[in-house]
């Protein structure tokens, strides 16, 4: 029997995702002009705003309200982790929830890629909750938007079962939520199908290396159930 294969590469909604709640806004990018650097390249001052939920109260959930964390890689470097408490550094009661906070990058002036993850511990440990990625051309003295929309459920290994993995996921996930991916490479389905009765969307990467679900030579590799699947590619 042929393989069956998925690729999730891009992202196809890249939007602000407006209000509070369990949102996360277009993060704001105030951007003053660096100093050269080698090369001849220029820096540019990036702050990021985040505003954790108290609750789940709407759709889109963008940012679970079990955040205790945040890391931002920029252009595929390592990632910083920035944590989210009262008491962190940066962060304060917000408007629309309990905490809000701001961390301040310096990225390259130009196209720069930016990856977002959410997580449920400190120091950008434990287990990745959301995920969104964007690319934008951040232009000095002048304030530049990231538009980023966080998933609501990111996957965290290319296992095909178990804690973390996308199976897990699609057992838990309601209609309407959107399924990221907060590792890059290739999904053995050895076992069963996939299986869904809810409508979701899957977000692939919109940068870097894919997401492939590999059927292995089975016939089927995701069983819908009356659903609706959207799928990025």
């Amino acid at each position: 029997m042929r393989k069956r294969f998925l690729v999730l590469s891009l992202l196809a909604v890249l939007a602000s995702c407006g209000g509070g709640g369990g949102s996360m806004p277009s993060v704001p990018a105030g951007a003053a002009a660096g100093g050269p650097v080698s090369g001849g390249h220029t820096t540019a001052k990036v702050v990021f705003s985040i505003t954790v939920p108290a609750s789940r109260g709407r759709k889109p959930a963008t940012v679970s309200p079990s955040t205790q964390s945040v890391t931002i890689a920029v252009n595929g470097a390592a990632p910083q982790a920035f944590n989210i408490a009262l008491t962190a550094a940066g962060c304060g009661p917000g408007s629309g929830g309990p905490v809000s906070c701001g961390f301040t990058l310096n990225v390259p002036v130009g196209s720069d890629t930016f990856e977002v993850i959410t997580w449920d511990t400190p120091g950008g440990a434990g287990h990745p909750l959301n995920v969104g990625d964007s690319i934008v051309t951040i232009v000095a003295n002048q304030v530049n938007t990231v538009p980023l929309t966080l998933t609501t459920w990111a996957v965290a290994n290319l296992n095909d079962a178990g804690a973390g993995s996308l199976r897990q996921i699609l057992s838990g996930v309601s209609s309407g939520d959107t399924i990221g991916f907060a590792v890059r490479g290739q999904i053995n389905i050895a076992s069963a199908p996939l299986t869904t009765t809810s409508s979701v969307g899957f977000v692939g990467p919109l940068f870097g290396a894919p997401v492939v679900l590999d059927g292995g030579g089975i016939n089927t590799i995701l069983t819908l159930g009356g659903s609706t699947l959207t799928v990025s590619l």
